[in-house]
């Protein structure tokens, strides 16, 4: 059980109120941001009684759904602008970037941007503090503010820095990660931590929104193929080389996701290499989502 604190009174012009575990922020604001910062049961931003001339909520996607009851993300956005009042509801979804909807009926998409590395503590913080920092003092759109915490964003993923100096942002290059890509997972469940590693890759995939062909869990399987190649790369089976041998013929992208430092023997047929799993994760997204933006042009 966790002792709650009494409530911050905060009274300002701006406002970012993030949701609290140890207690609750009561404000007063001409333009507020709120960040829920839970999916479940997540409270309403004047649930304890805050207001807000202007209010925008930046949610991510289970939070939308869970604040809404609708899984449609446009119609759980509507919701929380009539229901809560606000003026702009922005949607964050990871690999695929963020949705911005405003009560003008005015939608925006903006892309995930390129990092070298993905950490993942503290992003959608970053994400939230920066979109605040320019819509709620006025220095630009909600798409305008949603794109430059984009940017911010992977500039924190591959520094773990806060320091987002704009030309660096307007550097950042932005990646695809198109729903209905597919990425196939090549590896081993000998050992239970293999097993494990695979299981964790394809939830961490299908969570991005991203299908999974996983040729290990399901034999059966007759189409193996998919838009890019997740290899976590620990003792692979001869079938797997077979496999794997085809993908680059066909140039297939081909992340490698090096399980243990000693595990590098078969990393030539990858595109990209990396040691951190999160960051193979988000590759094979982005390289997926790149594989089909391809074939669409």
């Amino acid at each position: 059980m966790i002792n709650q604190q009494k409530p911050l009174l905060v009274t300002a012009d701006t406002v970012l109120r993030f949701g609290l575990i140890e207690g609750d922020a009561v404000i007063r604001a001409n333009r507020a941001i709120y960040d829920p910062q839970t999916w479940r049961n997540p409270p309403a931003f004047s649930a304890n009684g805050s207001t807000a001339n202007e209010l925008a909520l930046v949610l991510n996607e289970l939070e939308a759904r869970q604040s809404s009851g609708c899984d449609d993300l446009e119609l759980a956005a509507k919701h929380l602008m009539v229901m809560q009042g606000a003026s702009v509801v922005v949607i964050k979804q990871g690999a695929r970037g963020a949705s911005v909807y405003e009560a003008s009926g005015k939608f925006s998409k903006v892309p995930a941007y390129r990092s070298s590395s993905v950490f993942k503590i503290g992003t959608g913080d970053v994400f939230t503090a920066v979109f605040a920092v320019y819509w709620a003092r006025g220095l630009s759109t909600p798409e305008v503010a949603a794109d430059l915490a984009s940017r911010s964003v992977s500039i924190y993923c591959d520094t773990r820095a806060f320091e987002f100096d704009e030309s660096a942002l307007m550097r950042r290059q932005p990646v695809s990660s198109e729903l209905g890509s597919a990425v196939r997972i090549e590896g081993n469940v000998q050992s239970l931590g293999q097993r494990y590693v695979m299981e964790e890759a394809r939830f961490a995939l299908q969570e991005l929104g991203i299908g999974v062909v996983n040729p290990m869990f399901s034999s059966d399987t007759l189409d193996l193929s998919a838009d890019a190649i997740l290899l976590i790369n620990d003792d692979l089976s001869s079938e797997a080389l077979v496999r794997l041998a085809d993908d680059s013929a066909r140039l297939t992208p081909v992340i490698a996701f090096n399980d243990r430092a000693e595990a590098s023997s078969y990393a030539f047929t990858a595109t990209e290499i990396t040691n951190d799993f999160a960051t193979a994760i988000y590759l094979a997204a982005w390289a997926a989502g790149g594989a089909i933006a391809v074939r669409q042009k």
